[in-house]
């Protein structure tokens, strides 16, 4: 396959500060060790206050506009951006937040479609909407409404020529919505490094009170939890079953949680 050139556009690309500015420009890296070029645009970086043009140590470039910039001058200033680097595609990785700090990315429908406009454009779709979930409050419930919405009517004037998200049940969920969506699961932001957990898990633990794991380390199991936690999910019958396990194999159960589990980290603790 011949070299293509690739514009990859996400809100913000301040590392390790936002996910799906990490996940861009790890995008950008994997299609330039395949022999494309790619240029990654933040369209509505919060951590800059005037633009920011540089290349980074893998080579890639990264042209960051600021979220103070004024929408008038931000498009026009995407634009030109877009026309000089004339990409073969443009993957928009698209997330409600990134946009709009309330969630409500409603100038987004009229100025991202002009910004990519005669574009072959691919739409990747980390988030949806809030609400989604059988246990919404009534406030997300209303807020989700919105949000679906201006996220379809933004679908709607982008006409995008592939749409990807990352869970089998959004794509059931844009799918009803009518929206002909493919699954494309995520690659870790985490970095693969030859260290092992063994290293520094056990520091950690013990820092959060927990056991101390350098001492008779096989008779423990570990288990990580990702994201944050609903307040409805069952967590007990999840404890229940992993402590009746290590009960069986004679192992002591260590949980660790990153993100935010909320009062499930209390019920952890009753445990």
């Amino acid at each position: 396959m011949s070299a293509r050139k690739f514009l990859i556009a996400c809100g913000g690309l301040q590392a390790g500060e936002d996910g799906v500015g990490d996940y861009s420009q790890r995008l950008a890296e994997a299609l330039r060790n395949l022999g494309h070029n790619c240029l990654v645009l933040a369209l509505n970086d919060r951590t800059i206050d005037h633009e920011v043009a540089v290349t980074c140590e893998s080579s890639i470039q990264l042209i960051r506009l600021p979220e103070s910039l004024g929408l008038a001058a931000k498009s026009r200033r995407a634009r030109s951006i877009v026309a000089a680097w004339n990409p073969d595609w443009v993957s928009l990785q698209f997330v409600s937040y990134g946009f709009a700090r309330r969630g409500f990315a409603v100038r987004e429908i009229f100025w991202l479609p002009l910004v990519f406009r005669d574009r072959k454009l691919h739409a990747m779709l980390h988030e949806l909407w809030v609400g989604l979930g059988t246990d919404a409050s009534t406030m997300n419930a209303i807020i989700g409404f919105v949000q679906k919405h201006l996220l379809l009517a933004l679908l709607h004037r982008l006409r995008p020529r592939v749409v990807h998200t990352t869970i089998r049940y959004m794509q059931d969920v844009l799918v009803r919505a009518g929206i002909n969506a493919d699954f494309l699961p995520l690659y870790g932001n985490i970095p693969v490094t030859p260290e092992t957990g063994d290293t520094w898990l056990p520091a950690t633990i013990r820092t959060k009170e927990g056991p101390d794991l350098s001492q008779h380390r096989e008779r423990y199991w570990i288990f990580g939890l990702f994201g944050g936690i609903s307040l409805k999910w069952p967590a007990d019958a999840l404890f229940t079953r992993l402590i009746a396990y290590g009960d069986r194999a004679r192992r002591r159960i260590v949980v660790v949680s990153a993100g935010h589990p909320g009062a499930h980290g209390t019920s952890l603790l009753h445990h």
